[in-house]
């Protein structure tokens, strides 16, 4: 396999950053473009490899310093259309180890501590510039800005989202999102008691 030195990774979302920390602390040399300056979202939850994954990179403590340590039975109870309880088998337990089962964060915080440990970790992040142009040959990859910068990479990482520009330059329509059925509202409530924090689900309602 080519030894990678250079890698461009296109978005940094989730993905996006994960990959710009894990490449980085590895001594590669990464490039993030990212063409808007915020991140949009609720909470996410974060189970089994996720947590892993964060240990990997050398950001778990954040993660549990920012977030809420849990597992989705904390948060969720699941009702059917008359009202009554699901009844959910439990999550199994971990193996033994310091590592929580999930952690519950705001996701424009998981994405700044995200950016944080890629810059840290040596990445040079770059807002408000995407890809414009791809050209490959059988060992790298010249990537062009919509700055106008150009330069080779070793790799380039499309972690651009569902509507991906990368998948566009290297594959046309071959592959376009197909919309799954499945729609999920979210919203970031201050202050609730204890006793509300409880989100239901059910065919009839999302509301607790």
């Amino acid at each position: 396999m080519p030894t990678i030195h250079r890698a461009l990774i296109v978005g940094a979302g989730i993905a996006g950053l994960t990959a710009a920390n894990a490449l980085a602390r590895q001594g590669i040399d990464v490039t993030v473009a990212e063409l808007h300056d915020r991140t949009a979202g609720a909470a996410i939850t974060l189970l089994n490899r996720a947590v892993d994954g964060l240990d990997e990179i050398g950001l778990l403590d954040r993660f549990i310093e920012e977030g809420s340590v849990r597992s989705p039975q904390d948060v969720f109870r699941y009702l059917d259309a008359a009202g009554e309880p699901v009844p959910t088998a439990p999550m199994p337990p971990r193996p033994p180890s310091r590592l929580p089962l999930g952690i519950v964060i705001y996701r424009p915080t998981m994405a700044s501590i995200l950016r944080d440990g890629a810059e840290e970790a040596g990445a040079d992040v770059r807002v408000g510039v995407g890809i414009a142009a791809l050209e490959q040959d059988a060992d790298s990859v010249t990537a062009t800005l919509t700055d106008g910068s150009r330069a080779t990479y070793d790799v380039v990482v499309g972690a651009d989202g569902v509507r991906s520009r990368t998948r566009a330059l290297v594959v046309g329509d071959l592959v376009t999102p197909q919309y799954s059925g499945t729609t999920m509202f979210r919203a970031v409530v201050d202050d609730v008691p204890e006793s509300a924090r409880t989100a239901s689900t059910s065919p009839a309602s999302t509301s607790s």
